[in-house]
């Protein structure tokens, strides 16, 4: 890729772009990212900052959109920023009937909804399908909301899941080979998540792709091709993630993404897709790292953050950032 060492040819084609169409192009997207400008910078090409959501979906003491995994701590995905780490954090419901007993008892302490997620098999796929059932009879019965992480879908999984009305589906969009080859066992390639995408498209369920900002080791590799592939669908929210490094993964010897590279992805997302709902999302690095990367995103007009480092104007959510807030 190039890298644009001068600020005002690239701000000003931008300015261009977005005085004809209202956003930017994917070549523009790329010359932002790439570029050398600094991002105090190219901040003249967000709007006014205005005020955000603050999502707090695991508020203690009781949550009301607490996440759940229907592997428990199982996943054959071995991928090298996770090793099954983040399963630990969520209850588990390995069976339908567990988790009718989870969600009614948390619902009875307040729970408004949850993210339903899990391991992946070699495929990709969380195995969510014979959970659909109950989630659809606790949507109607108690009014709960779901978010589900589906992984890998085909068509026909895509209908079973709009049959149960899901809120929304979250769908992980890592769109470089190399990447998926590297950090993961997944036996996929970027075309699945693309494809899982138009699935859900075709059978009316709303989703979020997600994308983690650096998760190669820190570094940018299909961040660029994900907001190709996203240029050309009709998602409700983009969920932007950075790379969370620990000494309980097994890549812990990687750096988080340089926060200037992450403020720039938030950027280029914002001005593809001024339409659409843009949140930085819970997995991100902590410290002052995390405020940094927190007032980037207000700066760069974002409609949402999850557990803000940062004060603010924003409106209180306790849900998922995700779903699509209540007016």
């Amino acid at each position: 890729m190039t890298s644009y060492t001068v600020a005002m040819p690239l701000l000003d084609e931008a300015r261009r772009e977005i005085q004809a169409t209202g956003c930017i192009s994917l070549k523009t997207a790329s010359a932002i990212i790439c570029s050398k400008t600094s991002i105090e910078e190219l901040y003249a090409l967000a709007a006014q900052p205005k005020r955000v959501d603050a999502f707090y979906p695991v508020k203690l003491p009781n949550p009301k959109f607490p996440p759940i995994s229907v592997t428990g701590t199982w996943c054959q995905a071995g991928c090298k920023y996770c090793g099954g780490y983040f399963l630990r954090h969520m209850h588990p419901a390995k069976s339908p009937e567990r988790l009718w007993e989870v969600c009614t008892k948390l619902a009875e302490r307040g729970a408004k909804g949850f993210l339903i997620s899990g391991g992946y098999t070699r495929e990709g796929k969380v195995p969510i399908l014979r959970f659909l059932p109950v989630i659809k009879r606790l949507r109607e019965e108690l009014d709960l909301s779901f978010n589900i992480h589906t992984g890998v879908l085909s068509y026909q999984e895509a209908k079973q899941i709009a049959k149960a009305r899901v809120d929304v589906a979250s769908v992980d969009l890592i769109a470089s080979n190399t990447a998926i080859k590297e950090l993961t066992n997944l036996s996929i390639t970027y075309g699945d998540y693309e494809k899982t995408l138009e699935n859900l498209e075709k059978a009316g369920v709303p989703y979020a792709p997600h994308i983690c900002i650096g998760l190669y080791y820190g570094r940018l590799k299909g961040e660029v091709n994900a907001l190709r592939i996203l240029s050309r669908r009709s998602f409700q929210t983009l969920v932007l993630l950075a790379l969370v490094t620990s000494r309980r993964i097994p890549m812990k010897e990687a750096s988080p993404p340089p926060v200037d590279k992450v403020a720039k992805v938030m950027l280029a997302a914002r001005l593809m897709f001024p339409d659409k709902r843009l949140v930085l999302g819970c997995m991100r690095p902590g410290g002052q790292y995390r405020k940094a990367v927190d007032q980037a995103a207000v700066k760069l007009g974002v409609d949402g953050i999850v557990q803000p480092a940062v004060k603010w104007s924003y409106s209180v959510i306790e849900a998922c950032c995700a779903l699509e807030p209540q007016e």
